[in-house]
């Protein structure tokens, strides 16, 4: 009985370290900021979106802002043509790199167009940049 005891204690603190590691690896995730910040940071119109660019990398972050039950929307845009889009949770981020390979890693000294929004059916806002690091 002693023994059953043992192991469930065990078992709980394991489950319970688990837990707290993981959570702390997605909130480091989540919390992601370049060395020496970010290249661009822009936000839809209307204040429900947020994108940050760190060009070295390639690294683009897409950010909801308000929780309305819609999650942001990313597209990007090379030469008038959509290279990729993702969106970001009710409230959350979600950030791609050029480490993930194509279509993330965005080909050097082209003009990349970003266009988002973070409500249903809102007015895209567009940002663009010259990808040059």
């Amino acid at each position: 009985m002693e023994l059953r005891r043992t192991l469930l204690a065990a078992g709980a603190v394991a489950a319970t370290a688990t837990a707290v590691l993981a959570g702390t690896s997605t909130a480091a995730a989540a919390a992601y900021s370049p060395p020496g910040g970010w290249d661009h940071i822009w936000r839809a119109a209307d204040g429900t979106a947020v994108v940050y660019v760190e060009e070295h990398g390639d690294v683009i972050k897409l950010c909801d802002t308000k929780r309305n039950s819609f999650g942001a929307f990313l597209a990007v845009w090379k030469n008038g043509s959509i290279i990729t889009n993702w969106t970001a949770g009710d409230g959350g981020c979600k950030t791609h790199q050029a480490s993930e390979g194509k279509p993330y890693d965005l080909p050097e000294g082209v003009r990349i167009e970003l266009r988002f929004h973070g409500t249903a059916g809102g007015p895209d806002t567009r940002q663009s940049f010259t990808n040059d690091h």
